[in-house]
């Protein structure tokens, strides 16, 4: 469905061309789920506005179902192209129904006048997003996330080939963006539309998208499946530093550590990993072998744990405890 050739985008000040990405060869392919990442002020705003249209290329072409964007009027362009933006909608005593209605003008001609056909398609495109139940609430009553999602509808109105869409869960609580993200990806595959988001939900991303276009820190574009990119450690370049790195098992990030105390935990299931998460969140370093460390930590059946080191032992039942017995474990290794 897209595809770029030698594409190179930045902007023009005072007749000078100031480039942010070049070089860009990429491939998207017809219901495909792609999120875009890069660190912040990597060009990817840049990127999505370019691909869009709304901002002119400086060199290379981008190509839509095989033809230039270039030789696409703004009308035709609105009916392969839908956008969704960062901004907050603020719009006042409109009902949802009214805002997915907007997708349907690049259809209707100048008059503007919706047909029975439009409506219907309208209904569609709430039923999707699952917000059919907000076809007649006021905006101004309703949640960031439900907001979003007739944003969306909207864009699922003008029937597009193509949504590129900026930060979409910025205003978003944490199962609002799970959410959000698993609903664009079935969106893609079920209608077949090719869907770019640009986010910095990195851990979402990984767990969710088709495709990862990366950033990187130099200045070109990475594609790959997620798994693909964590595994040749392009995530973990791209957005580790000097405090954090990135952990690909887990596909999130962790501090970096600066104490080289170790500790060896024995056990598995949930109460494995929550006491690995006391320990890695006050500093410490979790090794594999029981002979890298004289402190040991074994989960039980029963949900307890006992930490031991030489002769001192410790039983306890929470990961509050657990915390506080790190201390002492220290004295009596020591």
């Amino acid at each position: 469905l897209l595809r770029t050739n030698s594409l190179e985008i930045g902007y023009s000040y005072r007749r000078k061309s100031h480039t942010i990405l070049s070089n860009i060869n990429l491939i998207a392919k017809n219901g495909e789920f792609i999120c875009l990442l890069g660190r912040n002020g990597s060009g990817k705003s840049t990127f999505l506005r370019t691909l869009a249209g709304m901002q002119k290329e400086l060199e290379g072409t981008i190509y839509l179902s095989e033809n230039s964007l270039k030789t696409f009027s703004n009308r035709e362009k609105a009916r392969r192209i839908a956008v969704v933006l960062t901004e907050r909608l603020q719009i006042g005593a409109m009902r949802g129904r009214d805002i997915v209605e907007f997708g349907r003008y690049p259809h209707t001609g100048w008059i503007g006048k919706l047909t029975a056909a439009d409506h219907e398609k309208v209904k569609h495109a709430l039923k999707d997003v699952g917000a059919t139940h907000l076809a007649n609430r006021e905006i101004n009553q309703l949640s960031d996330g439900e907001r979003q999602r007739l944003v969306i509808a909207r864009a699922l109105a003008q029937e597009p080939k193509l949504m590129l869409l900026d930060e979409p869960s910025a205003f978003l609580d944490a199962p609002g963006r799970i959410e959000l993200a698993i609903l664009l990806r079935n969106l893609a595959h079920k209608r077949k539309i090719t869907v770019i988001a640009a986010t910095h939900d990195l851990d979402i991303s990984l767990r969710t998208s088709d495709t990862i276009w990366l950033i990187t820190e130099e200045q070109r574009i990475e594609s790959g499946s997620p798994e693909d990119l964590i595994a040749s450690n392009s995530i973990s370049k791209t957005f580790s530093d000097e405090k954090t790195k990135f952990d690909n098992l887990k596909r999130t990030f962790k501090p970096k550590q600066n104490n080289h105390q170790k500790v060896y935990i024995e056990g598995e299931g949930e109460t494995f990993e929550l006491a690995q998460s006391v320990f890695e969140r006050i500093g410490w370093e979790v090794v594999f072998s029981p002979h890298e460390s004289k402190i040991q930590v074994s989960i039980r059946s029963d949900g307890t744990w006992k930490a031991t080191v030489d002769d001192f032992e410790e039983i306890g039942k929470t990961f509050s405890e657990l915390a506080s017995t790190a201390q002492k474990l220290i004295i009596h290794e020591t």
